[in-house]
């Protein structure tokens, strides 16, 4: 890891339902990302001057209100089968179109011969 960089890990347990709630929630690639967003929001929420001492952040422009009613992020999903099988159609590799006659290696005679 980076000279600069240090991770905070999470930990959730399984066999609790607020735990299991949050795991389904946030099932996402970029969780890391994720959270920083989510922990910005309560740092503007709370400490408005914060924010605003930040170079590089405008405090409305780069966190986004996280809301469950969104219809925006409800409208854009699909369902996980779908999703899944598009990503598969998108990895597929193109089949290699396969020659009229099988290959049928030569005798072990030598080539130059």
């Amino acid at each position: 890891m980076e000279k600069y960089k240090f991770s905070k890990p999470v930990a959730f347990n399984k066999k609790n339902e607020k735990d299991k709630i949050i795991l389904n929630h946030v099932k996402r690639r970029n969780f890391s990302g994720y959270v920083k967003k989510l922990i910005l929001e309560d740092i503007k929420l709370k400490k408005p001057e914060m924010i605003s001492n930040i170079p590089g952040i405008s405090s409305d422009a780069n966190i986004e209100k996280v809301s469950p009613n969104n219809s925006k992020l409800t409208s854009n999903k699909q369902p996980v089968a779908k999703r899944i099988e598009q990503l598969k159609q998108q990895t597929k590799k193109p089949l290699t179109s396969l020659s009229p006659q099988p290959f049928i290696p030569s005798s072990n005679k030598d080539i130059n011969q």
